[in-house]
C-alpha cells in the first residue's frame, strides 16, 4: 500500500520519483547518438578542424566536470545524498547553489556537448534537445515538486531567488567564451590532422579496396604529414610501383625525407607542394589520396585542377575527410571542367 507524501517525509523515505537516474539518461543519449552516426546519414557536419573540435570539446568537458564537482562537493559537505533515488535530508543553498539550482545537471550537459563536439557527432548534438526535454520534465520538475513538499516555504523562497539553470549574464558569457575559442582556433591556421595513420587499422583494408591497390601502381599521398600513409602505400605498390609524398611545410618535408631514407624506400619520392599546386607531374598517378587534408586547402578549385592533371586517364582521386559544413561555399569545391580521370 502506498504511503502519502507527508508520511513518507516523516519516515525519511520520500524521493523525487524521477523517471531514471540522470547519468543513465545522458549515457543512453551518447550511445544512441553514436549508433545513429553509424547507421543513419549525417544531417550535417560538425564544423572545424580536428584540433578546433577537440579543443572546444575539451574546454566544455573540463568546465562541465568542474561545475558538477562543485555541486557534488556541496552535497557531500551538507551530508545529503546526491543520488536521486534517496531522500534529501538538507536543502543545499550555498556555494555554487547560490547561482543555480542545478549545477550538476548543467555540468552533465556541458560534458555531453563536449563529447559530441570532440567526436564530431551531429547526432549526439541533435539528441541534446530531447535529452534536455527529458531532464527538464522527467527529472527536474519532479525534484522541484518533491523539494517543495519536503521543505515547503524554505524551498519556495530559495526557488524565487535562484534560477533553475544559469543567470542570463553567465549563460551569455559562457557562450561568448566558447565562440571566441572557436573563432581563434579556426583562424589561427591549425594544421593538426588527427592521430596519424595506422596501417593495421580497418581503414587500410578499405583504402586498398577502394583504390584497387596492386603491385606496380603509381600513387600520390597529398599532404602526407608524418608519412605513415606514405610508408603503407609504398609497401602496397611494391618495388615496381611508386609513391609521391607531398607536403607544403618545410619542416614536415625534411621529416618526410628523413623517414623515407630511414625506411630505405626506393619507390617513394618526396615532393614539395604549393598552396594551390600539388607539385605532382602531369599524368603521373593511377590514384591520388588526400587524408584529412582537403579541409585545409586555401584554394580548392586550383588544387582540384592540379590533382586531376596528375591523374592518368581512368585514375582515381580519393578524399578522406568530413563534408563541408552547411553554410560553406560549395561552389569552390566543384570539379574543374577540364579535368580528366574519374
Amino acid at each position: 500500500m502506498n504511503m502519502d507524501p507527508a508520511r513518507q517525509q516523516r519516515n525519511g523515505r520520500g524521493t523525487a520519483g524521477v523517471i531514471a537516474r540522470p547519468p543513465l539518461l545522458f549515457l543512453a543519449a551518447l550511445v544512441l547518438g553514436l549508433a545513429f552516426d553509424r547507421l543513419l546519414p549525417r544531417p550535417f557536419a560538425v564544423p572545424g578542424t580536428g584540433l578546433v573540435r577537440w579543443m572546444t570539446g575539451g574546454f566544455l568537458i573540463l568546465a562541465g566536470l568542474a561545475m558538477a564537482a562543485a555541486g557534488i562537493r556541496n552535497f557531500s559537505r551538507a551530508a545529503t545524498p546526491v543520488r536521486t533515488n534517496r531522500p534529501t535530508s538538507v536543502l543545499v543553498t550555498t556555494g555554487i547553489h547560490r547561482w543555480t539550482r542545478n549545477p550538476i545537471y548543467i555540468g552533465m550537459f556541458l560534458v555531453y556537448g563536449g563529447i559530441g563536439t570532440a567526436a564530431g557527432s551531429p547526432w549526439i548534438l541533435i539528441l541534446t534537445l530531447p535529452l534536455a526535454f527529458t531532464i527538464r520534465h522527467g527529472v527536474v520538475a519532479r525534484e522541484e515538486a518533491y523539494l517543495e513538499r519536503r521543505f515547503s516555504d524554505t524551498y519556495r523562497d530559495y526557488k524565487g531567488h535562484v534560477r533553475r539553470w544559469l543567470p542570463l549574464w553567465a549563460a551569455f558569457l559562457s557562450l561568448f567564451m566558447v565562440l571566441c575559442m572557436i573563432v581563434f582556433l579556426a583562424g589561427s591556421g591549425c594544421t593538426w590532422t588527427g592521430f596519424g595513420f595506422n596501417v593495421s587499422s580497418p581503414e587500410m583494408s578499405r583504402l586498398q579496396e577502394a583504390l584497387g591497390l596492386r603491385a606496380g601502381m603509381v600513387v600520390a599521398d597529398v599532404g602526407a604529414g608524418k608519412g605513415q600513409l606514405t610508408l603503407a602505400l609504398a609497401a602496397s605498390v611494391g618495388p615496381d610501383g611508386r609513391v609521391f609524398s607531398t607536403e607544403i611545410d618545410p619542416e614536415r618535408l625534411s621529416a618526410l625525407r628523413k623517414k623515407v631514407a630511414e625506411a630505405k624506400l626506393g619507390n617513394a619520392t618526396v615532393v614539395e607542394a604549393k598552396a594551390s599546386e600539388s607539385g605532382l607531374p602531369e599524368g603521373c598517378c593511377d590514384a591520388v589520396v588526400l587524408r584529412r587534408v582537403y579541409h585545409h586547402l586555401s584554394d580548392p578549385a586550383a588544387t582540384n585542377a592540379s590533382l586531376f592533371r596528375a591523374l592518368r586517364p581512368g585514375g582515381l582521386l580519393a578524399v578522406i575527410d568530413f563534408p563541408p559544413p552547411p553554410l560553406f561555399g560549395r561552389g569552390s569545391l566543384r570539379r574543374p571542367g577540364a579535368a580528366s580521370g574519374r
